[in-house]
């Protein structure tokens, strides 16, 4: 997982190496490790990372902060990037489908 900001420089050798499938942005973590500066400074860091694990040719991925299934143009912009996972909690989702078949139930 890429989780500071030494990782993000790093991000190629880290990708590099041999048994490494797929690189995972933590952008919890990394927001936390930048010192909580902007969405648009940690967005930038990730795309470096996106950028570096597209160039060693693997997978890449982000989860944490911001991605959330009520953000939708979070995960187009990471999926328009070439990000090939992207994370999103397990119970946001089962919240969701329960409010939908309540609100059905209800009609």
């Amino acid at each position: 997982m890429i989780e500071t900001p030494e990782a993000v420089e790093n991000v190629r050798e880290i990708a590099a190496v041999p048994g490494v499938d797929a690189v995972l942005v933590g952008s919890s973590d990394l927001t936390q490790a930048m010192g909580m500066p902007t969405g648009d400074k940690v967005d930038e860091a990730i795309a470096e990372v996106i950028k570096g694990a597209k160039a060693e040719g693997k997978i890449v991925g982000v989860a944490g902060a911001g991605m959330t299934i009520s953000n939708i143009p979070r995960f187009k912009h990471f999926a328009q990037q070439g990000v090939q996972l992207l994370s999103v909690g397990a119970q946001e989702l089962i919240k969701q489908s329960g409010d939908e078949f309540l609100r059905e139930m209800n009609n």
